[in-house]
């Protein structure tokens, strides 16, 4: 039987108030139906675990934890200084996925957290550089790198120092992780979003230095030896022409008898 002859022979085998009651409660249901539509078709899209990860500081030999320590071969950074590493990460599990690289686990001098930016990305998806002091607890890098299952992909993890950075960063250093997870959407999510499970890269700051001279300061004592040779040679010259010219005139002077 149809829908509409069984909601006829409801409607007049029962009183009003019974009618009304049941146009309600079917009402309700579908409103309740129509909400839940929207709401589904609504909700944000979220990023879930897709495969085991590994890393390596080769490219050849991989495995769950990362072996050594990025930029621990750095003596030492000045202001103005950059430097890059690489580190490669490799997709162990059945399914394609997204890597997502967030900055994490800050510790240090603060003062050099501010004048400290990391980046981590590849050519085609640099993503962002993010100063130390955003890793409290975690800020994104990057997200999006398509990883295709069983594939290596080489990432280049970069470390500035600002220019501007003074005196007070001397001997100053730092720390900090790189989280690495690999999702199965590319969506994109909250920057302080710090995701799920993660494959953790230390990472180390080098004893920060200060340059004699940055470039915004007058270099006094070599314009001084600069001034003090010009005008020594200036003296010499004037002397030479003056004496030139007595001579001159003394052999030019008649003898009187």
């Amino acid at each position: 039987m149809r829908l509409t002859s069984r909601v006829e022979s409801f409607l007049g085998a029962h009183p009003a108030r019974d009618r009304t009651d049941y146009l309600r409660s079917r009402f309700g249901v579908v409103a309740a139906l129509a909400v839940a539509v929207v709401l589904a078709v609504a909700a944000p899209m979220t990023a879930h675990a897709a495969g085991t990860i590994r890393v390596s500081s080769d490219g050849v030999t991989f495995g769950p934890t990362y072996s050594g320590v990025l930029f621990a071969g750095i003596a030492k950074i000045v202001p103005g200084d950059s430097q890059t590493e690489v580190f490669y990460v490799r997709n162990d599990g059945p399914d394609d996925g997204y890597l997502r690289l967030t900055l994490r686990d800050f510790s240090g001098d603060a003062l050099l957290a501010d004048g400290l930016t990391v980046s981590a990305g590849v050519p085609a998806h640099a993503g962002s550089a993010v100063t130390l002091s955003k890793a409290t607890p975690c800020w994104v890098l990057n997200e999006g790198i398509f990883l295709a299952a069983g594939s290596t992909v080489a990432i280049t993890a970069g470390l500035k120092f600002d220019a501007e950075s003074g005196n007070p960063t001397q001997n100053s250093t730092a720390n900090f992780d790189i989280g690495i997870n690999l999702t199965d959407t590319a969506v994109a999510l909250a920057s302080t979003d710090c995701g799920g499970s993660v494959t953790s890269i230390s990472g180390t700051v080098p004893k920060a230095d200060v340059l004699s001279y940055t470039g915004n300061d007058v270099q006094i004592f070599p314009i001084i030896v600069t001034a003090f040779i010009t005008g020594a040679g200036l003296f010499l010259v004037v002397a030479a022409r003056r004496r030139k010219r007595a001579n001159d005139n003394e052999q030019t002077t008649p003898i009187r008898p």
